[in-house]
């Protein structure tokens, strides 16, 4: 056992021994006081609050994906025509004759 378990168990030892001494309370009007302050000094912050933003941010990318989704359920591509499909197929046939 070394020198600080030893310590330890005299701390916890004293501890032990020691009187529970009661938690002062307060009465109701110091409690109303301290709500006051606090409330008061978190309004009075000139900090930005940051969780209206968010929640704005979270309603507007919803809207957005639902729209996207949306899009691609409506928006069918055309096929393409044949004479695309030909140009296409002339234009891969020179590229592969290049190699």
């Amino acid at each position: 056992m070394n020198s600080r378990d030893r310590q330890l168990d005299r701390l916890f030892k004293s501890a032990r021994h020691a009187s529970a001494s009661p938690e002062p309370t307060l009465s109701w009007t110091q409690q109303q006081s301290v709500l006051t302050a606090w409330r008061r000094a978190r309004a009075s912050s000139d900090m930005f609050d940051w969780l209206p933003l968010l929640h704005r941010a979270v309603a507007v990318s919803c809207v957005v994906a639902l729209v996207a989704v949306a899009a691609s359920f409506t928006i069918k591509p055309t096929p393409p025509q044949s004479d695309e499909l030909t140009s296409l197929n002339e234009q891969v046939n020179a590229a592969a004759a290049w190699l």
